[in-house]
Formats: structure tokens, sequence, C-alpha cells
């Protein structure tokens, strides 16, 4: 039989893990809805999000394919936006 501290530090230990886990499900989900939601702008609309949120420039004439690869390459590179 453990000492109660052994067993209450156990138990904390596992409760910031469920915690910690139960974060990054959000963030994931998060991001997985950021990502959903830029394949569905247009164009323009990928273009200001990039410059609103990044402070990056997405050429005019980049098709909307490439701009919106270009606006997902920004939350992989610096993360989600504020």
């Amino acid at each position: 039989v453990q000492p109660a501290t052994e067993q209450d530090d156990t138990q904390k230990v596992l409760e910031q893990n469920r915690t910690q886990l139960e974060d990054q499900r959000l963030q994931e989900d998060a991001r997985f809805t950021l990502l959903d939601s830029i394949d569905s702008m247009d164009r323009e609309a990928v273009i200001a999000w990039a410059e609103l949120h990044y402070k990056q420039k997405i050429r005019g004439n980049t098709s909307l394919a490439k701009a919106r690869e270009m606006a997902k390459g920004f939350v992989d590179q610096y993360g989600m936006p504020a």
C-alpha cells in the first residue's frame, strides 16, 4: 500500500496529463477549423486574411489554390492567429 501522498501525487499527475491532452485536442480542433475556413474563402478573402493576421502579402495574381496553400503555410509556420 502506497502512502497517501504518493497516491495524491499520482492523481495530480494524471489530472495534469488529462488536462494537457484536452488542451491539445482543443488546439488541434481549432487549427483544423481554421484550415477548413481558409478552404472556403475566395482569393481576395485569403489575401486579406493573410495580411490581417500575419502581415504577409500574397500577390493579387496568385491563384486561389496557391493563395490558400500559402495561408495554410503561415498557420503552420507562425502558429494560430490571436
